[in-house]
């Protein structure tokens, strides 16, 4: 079986990420900043470990031992992947908005398509 509250724990992260993000994003103030870098922390804590887990859990029940290494490199080369597109995206987005926090923008909606989907997952 999965493991107890990975479903609670990424919607409460994802669900934190947004709210701080678009605290921060339409507030501007130095404190939103930090209470945002603080909670990235956790954050980044949940979004790099739970997927391995639970990668690593989707491929025992459908094929064995003989299917955990293409998962965990999946989800592996997924995470790079996604930072690597998030890049190469808020340069021109901040240039076609012309509004520097659109990266924060980004950021919050993301996390919540991310929040939507862990909901779903069965």
């Amino acid at each position: 079986m999965y493991p107890p509250g990975w479903r609670v724990e990424m919607m409460v992260a994802c669900a934190g990420h947004v709210t701080i993000n678009l605290l921060c994003a339409m507030t501007a103030q130095l404190w939103a900043f930090y209470l945002t870098a603080i909670w990235t922390g956790f954050f980044r804590m949940a979004v790099v470990t739970l997927p391995f887990v639970l990668a690593n859990q989707f491929a025992l029940d459908q094929g064995g031992e003989k299917n955990t290494g293409v998962a965990l490199a999946c989800v592996a080369s997924m995470l790079p992947g996604g930072f690597l597109v998030c890049s190469a995206l808020l340069g021109p987005l901040i240039d076609v908005t012309g509004n520097p926090a659109t990266p924060i923008y980004y950021t919050a909606a993301t996390a919540l398509l991310g929040g939507v989907t862990i909901f779903f997952l069965k």
